[in-house]
């Protein structure tokens, strides 16, 4: 026994962390840190340590529409969902609307946020900020509603269901004598089992306040306030944001007010008395801020300029501190809602089918590295684009809220052999330590963070208590038993990885551990190589995105009580299939910019599609009696004025009927008049499919002009009317391609025509131009990650140009290289850059391609 002993002390006496079991003297807010619903119907599932997109069937009946910026949730200790609101409307844990509930407005920046009763555990309130109606707010009431939860069932009663909080004396009133407010709410945890919930109300137009409530077993009571002065708004019931963030640890308060010219303001807050005190003032229109995990740095983002700044929000100088991070490397997106979620890292909504995230957010960046925080564009993938908001909770992990604690050292040892066991707690600055034991005696002192424990009698106990330097107090208690023979349970894996494909593509994989049926705590990791992965035993049916080779494993972990074991296991699997185009629920969005010198607008059409639809047409209406076609558009406004534009994209398929549609519309707010020539300038590409398959694709080289028609003629026949044509040739045959592209201005039409032979030689692409020789060429990898390679054919030694594009003309990168007379094979290394489709075009003396590029980084 001793020599068992022996072995298990020198070779498993290491440090770990275990589970906590706290027991705050401050009430710690119940967080949302399981899963996160947000716009346009997309969900995460944190559950996993991961967020990936979380599946679930009835999300898509809900959040389906509008802007989407008044979202907050409430999950259980276990981060399982109870219920959450878009602002408008509550969703019980099966995404259904619970009856009985009318609430704010799902436009309201920031405006929901959810809150413990502390009258009664079961029982929660949504704070909200807007109207009951379904238009932009011209007005905002703050209001609330209780919900309960026995069991996982929420519910409301009418009693308790859109109640407007009265208006403290002086301020403006709204419906049924509520507070008047801004959209934006936040709540910090108070010392004393309440809640400090904050909004912003008037005293006159431009007579802005914070105003301070107290949640506790009382009920909710106007509590403090703090001026604010310089903030500008046009009237007494304009629509006006100031969305509101709070600092994990509650001693920072941030408003960032993003209309009418107005800038950032920072106070401190006191969690203890719940007064909001000293202003500082950041020269910037934020559209949000947010708080890193440990409360020491502050981000904002600029929506219009794709900028992100990072400052010490600790600094007596706060603006001073001012850093710019990143960039981000796609500048085609929104920099909108961002929020901290439960791994500690910050997420940003830039509307696009994947959330881009601060993996370090406690990292100041320096001038010298102005990534240190890692900021990535390539956050987790959803499966609709994403619109503005994100959950507004008071903070993704609890640990930050008060002091936690976390004891490390060894949970079981062997008197008989040696009974001295190391123990230690992590401590921030200004918080101090006591422990406390049953079964041993303290060698040393017991109120340092690391302490030494003469276990004399097992089992026992040990206790830490943390306190800050408000008054909080966390513990935690962990138990020490006597376990010195594990040899009747060996820590031994031995995994399986089997799988069987079916003939729709859909692949079956089931695993087993091989452990000895004595180890605990059993858990499956799967990675299926193609950036997705699953946490169990068993995984769902997988579908891969594209045929070719896998490398799938299979990750098993146990515990005999004593020691963990983990092993892997991995096979390469080769898909030969492809899985079936789906366009289904997609969601067209689009992005505008203007150039300012001559008033013109150029618009970009974005959706959710799968690549292999290559029938998808898009038209515009202007909202000023003109239309256009083509995913990338220019456009002239006649006059100044409020216009409401709108994206139509059909998708259809190879007979053309039409199988998906869908609209997306916005308001486009025009201060000036451009003006614009008609002049077309067309061009087109293709790409070559399998037996002989010739996909072509139409362009207005205009930034203005509206399109009104494409029409194909091939040989003289036509026309064919569409953006995209396709057509079988035969193989070694030769033909005229002409693209005429008709558009109009304001004032006149305009019509131009573009010619160019094509050679199906093995269908290889051969475009003559005047009597030069040309070679067929052909990218690949296609889709390309890092690089992409093509091969041409040089008469002498020349520099080959290679420019990749947007499907707007705009070029992203460029490249000359010196090539030897003779076929070569030319490489080019990609950017980092958000994953599409893009155009390459390729200029060697007399030829000249333009080809279709799928990247996939």
């Amino acid at each position: 026994m001793k020599k068992i002993s022996a072995i298990l002390y020198f070779t498993f006496i290491t440090f770990v962390t275990f589970a906590q079991n706290q027991i705050p003297a401050c009430q710690s807010p119940a967080i949302a840190d399981g899963h996160w619903y947000f716009g346009y119907k997309n969900g995460l599932d944190f559950s996993s340590g991961t967020p990936v997109y979380d599946n679930a069937p009835n999300i898509h009946n809900v959040m389906a529409s509008g802007t989407q910026e008044s979202i907050a949730i409430q999950n259980d200790q276990n981060g399982n969902m109870l219920f959450y609101t878009d602002g408008y409307k509550l969703y019980d844990q099966n995404h259904w609307a619970i009856t009985g509930f009318f609430g704010g407005h799902a436009s309201s920046a920031a405006g929901s946020i959810i809150v413990p009763n502390p009258a009664q555990s079961n029982q929660y309130y949504v704070f909200n900020t807007g109207v009951q109606n379904t238009v932009a707010p011209v007005a905002s009431v703050f209001s609330y509603t209780i919900v309960t939860v026995t069991g996982t069932q929420a519910a409301v009663t009418p009693a308790t269901t859109y109640v407007t909080v009265p208006a403290p004396a002086g301020y403006f009133i709204d419906i049924n004598n509520g507070l008047h407010c801004a959209e934006g709410v936040t709540a910090v945890a108070g010392c004393d089992n309440s809640y400090y919930i904050i909004t912003t109300g008037r005293k006159a137009v431009s007579d802005h306040f914070m105003v301070v409530f107290k949640l506790d077993n009382s009920g909710l009571n106007f509590h403090s306030e703090k001026a604010i002065p310089g903030i500008l708004s046009a009237t007494v019931q304009g629509d006006y944001a100031i969305p509101i963030e709070a600092a994990p640890n509650g001693e920072k308060v941030a408003i960032n007010p993003f209309r009418d010219g107005n800038v950032c303001r920072v106070f401190d807050f006191n969690n203890m008395t719940g007064i909001l005190s000293n202003e500082a003032i950041i020269n910037h229109e934020f559209y949000s801020v947010c708080f890193s995990p440990d409360s020491k740095l502050l981000y904002g983002s600029i929506n219009s300029s794709d900028i992100l700044y990072q400052y010490n929000a600790q600094a007596v100088n706060i603006a001073a501190s001012e850093m710019q991070v990143g960039p981000f490397t796609d500048l085609n997106g929104y920099s909108e809602d961002m929020e901290r979620g439960p791994d500690d890292k910050i997420y940003i909504n830039r509307r696009k089918v994947n959330l881009a995230v601060i993996h370090n957010p406690n990292n100041p960046v320096t001038a010298s590295n102005m990534n240190a925080c890692n900021l990535d564009d390539n956050g987790p993938l959803l499966q609709h684009y994403a619109s503005t908001g994100l959950p507004n909770v008071f903070d993704a992990n609890k640990a930050h809220v008060f002091p936690s604690t976390n004891i490390s050292g060894v949970l079981k040892t062997c008197i008989s052999n040696s009974g001295n066991e190391n123990y230690a707690v992590s401590l921030n600055s200004g918080e101090t330590v006591s422990w406390t034991l049953t079964g041993g005696n303290f060698i040393g002192g017991s109120n340092q963070a690391n302490i030494t424990v003469d276990w004399a009698s097992l089992p026992g106990t040990l206790t830490v208590n943390v306190n800050n330097e408000d008054g909080c107090t966390s513990s935690q208690t962990i138990t020490v038993t006597e376990c010195c023979d594990i040899a009747a349970c060996v820590c031994n894996l031995i995994p399986t990885l089997n799988y069987s494909i079916s003939r729709s593509c859909e692949v079956e994989f089931t695993g087993t551990s091989g452990a000895d049926p004595c180890l605990e705590d059993v858990t499956y990791a799967w990675d299926f190589g193609d950036g997705t992965t699953f946490n169990g035993q068993n995984p769902p049916l997988h579908i891969f995105p594209s045929s070719g080779d896998y490398t799938i494993c299979l990750t098993v972990t146990g515990s005999n009580g004593v020691e963990v074991c983990t092993k892997s296991i991995c096979k390469t699997i080769h898909i030969r299939c492809n899985p079936p185009c789906d366009c289904k629920g997609f969601e067209p969005v689009f992005k505008y910019d203007l150039n300012k010198e001559n008033c013109t607008y150029s618009f970009d059409a974005y959706t959710d599609l799968d690549p292999c639809f290559n029938n998808v047409s898009y038209s515009w209406n202007f909202g000023d009696n003109t239309t256009s076609i083509g995913e990338s558009v220019g456009h002239v406004f006649g006059n100044s004025g409020t216009y409401y534009v709108c994206l139509t994209v059909e998708v259809k398929n190879d007979e053309g009927e039409v199988i998906c549609k869908n609209e997306y519309c916005k308001k486009v707010e025009v201060k000036c008049k451009g003006e614009c020539e008609c002049k077309l300038d067309p061009y087109f590409d293709l790409t070559i499919g399998s037996d002989c398959n010739y996909i072509f694709t139409g362009f207005s080289g205009s930034n203005c002009v509206d399109v009104n028609a494409y029409e194909w003629y091939v040989n003289g026949t036509g026309p064919i009317s569409s953006q995209v044509m396709q057509q079988q040739f035969i193989n070694g045959e030769t033909y005229e391609i002409c693209l005429v592209v008709k558009g109009s201005t304001a004032d006149s039409q305009c019509e131009e025509k573009i010619c160019k032979k094509i050679t199906a030689d093995d269908c290889g692409r051969n475009v003559q131009k005047s009597s030069a020789a040309v070679n067929d060429l052909t990218l690949f990898p296609n889709p390309a990650n890092a690089s992409f390679q093509f091969s041409i054919k040089a008469e002498k030694q020349s520099e080959v140009q290679v420019y990749l594009k947007g499907l707007n003309g705009q070029v992203l990168s460029s490249y000359t290289e010196l090539i030897e007379m003779g076929t070569q094979n030319v490489k080019i290394d990609l950017p980092a850059i958000a994953n599409g489709l893009f155009l390459v075009e390729i200029i060697l003396d007399d030829q000249h391609y333009v080809k279709r590029i799928v990247i996939q980084q």
